[in-house]
This record gives C-alpha cells, sequence and structure tokens, in this order.
C-alpha cells in the first residue's frame, strides 16, 4: 500500500471536484488521516485492508462510476468501516461526531424543558430549544477540543 500516492491522488480529488461532492465523500477527512497515518500502526494487517478497501472504493466511485449509486454505497459502507476499525482500533474519532450527538440531545434537552416550564399564555418552546442548542454546541467543542488535545480527532 503506497500511502504517498493515495495521498496524492486524494489531493488531486479535493482539487478537481465541487465543493458538495468533497463534503459528500469526506475528502478532508481522508487528507486528515494521511496526516495521522505515520503514527498509526500499519503493521496491523487489518488496518492496511480498511484503509485499502475504502479508498479502492473512493477511487472506482470517483473515475468509474461517479453516477451509479451502488458504487457511491459500496464506497460509504467501506468509509463507514474504515471509521469503525479506526475507532475500535486506536481510539480515533471523525471531527463532528460528538458536535452532532451533543447537539441533537440538547435540542431535546431543550424542547423537553420548553414543554414543562411553559404556560398556555406563554410559550417558551423557542428559547429553550435555542439554549438547549447551544449548550449541546459548546459541550460538543468541549469533548472534541479533548480529543483534539490528545492527537485522537481526525
Amino acid at each position: 500500500m503506497d500511502i504517498s500516492k493515495m495521498q496524492e491522488q486524494v489531493t488531486y480529488f479535493r482539487d478537481n471536484l465541487m465543493k458538495k461532492q468533497n463534503q459528500t465523500l469526506k475528502i478532508n477527512i481522508w487528507l486528515s488521516l494521511f496526516n495521522k497515518i505515520e503514527s498509526l500502526d500499519l503493521e496491523n494487517p487489518e488496518t492496511e485492508k480498511a484503509i485499502s478497501r475504502a479508498y479502492s472504493a473512493l477511487y472506482d466511485y470517483i473515475t468509474d462510476k461517479p453516477t451509479d449509486r451502488k458504487a457511491r454505497r459500496t464506497y460509504m459502507m467501506a468509509y463507514d468501516d474504515l471509521v469503525r476499525h479506526l475507532k475500535k482500533t486506536y481510539g480515533l474519532i471523525v471531527k463532528g461526531a460528538f458536535l452532532s450527538i451533543s447537539m441533537a440531545v440538547g435540542i431535546g434537552v431543550g424542547i423537553l424543558t420548553g414543554l414543562l416550564t411553559s404556560t398556555v399564555e406563554t410559550p417558551q418552546y423557542a428559547l429553550t430549544v435555542a439554549l438547549g442548542m447551544i449548550l449541546g454546541v459548546a459541550v460538543g467543542n468541549l469533548i472534541e477540543n479533548h480529543y483534539d488535545r490528545q492527537g485522537k480527532l481526525i
């Protein structure tokens, strides 16, 4: 597995794809992964297999079948398998994972608080949902900053 060649190709994809395609295919996460890969144990055959499988699916999808839904699904499944493997084996977390989870929990807490504290005359749903979301974003950022300081955020 030639990591430098993969990194060069993914950089080429990032430069030549539209912004929405880069976000959908998670190209920036690939580049972060390549920066972290030096510290990973590539002697682990499962890691090498997961990276190769996801990269091959990405390459096939972009170069051969950009309109094929099955090829996109194959890539996304291989990518998810890679992320799960990296989390299980090395404790690496994808940027934004905790932020989205904590924001959803914050909105839920905001809705619940709004239902419990509002009256018929003064509904407070909008205020409590907004405060819950802000609280969720703050907690998510704290967690992600913690993982980033440990070097476990890709």
